[in-house]
């Protein structure tokens, strides 16, 4: 399962969590993300090699609210202004060896 928390207005990631048999190796590709500030679009325009756990991410990154969406303005009218954040969580791709 991997679960992603995106900030609307910058576009980028503001959080992460991989949970599964190469959570590890997930979560170093996402901090990585997270710590330099990718914009979301450049990591959902990247190539997820296959067949890995790490298709997961693309996944979890397409199931994302659209960024850039008119969050702002709409927090602006708002009276409760609302952090612009939005999580989704992915399960990871079934993957089968042949033997």
């Amino acid at each position: 399962m991997i679960k992603v928390v995106a900030d609307l207005d910058r576009g980028v990631l503001v959080g992460a969590t991989a949970v599964g048999p190469a959570g590890g190796e997930i979560i170093g590709m996402l901090v990585t993300a997270i710590h330099g500030e990718v914009p979301v679009a450049t990591l959902r325009g990247m190539h997820f090699a296959y067949p890995t756990f790490h298709r997961a991410i693309e996944t979890a990154l397409d199931d994302l609210s659209p960024i850039g969406s008119g969050a702002r303005a709409a927090r602006r009218r708002s009276h409760h202004a609302q952090p612009a954040i939005t999580t989704t969580t992915s399960r990871a791709p079934a993957i089968s060896s042949m033997t």
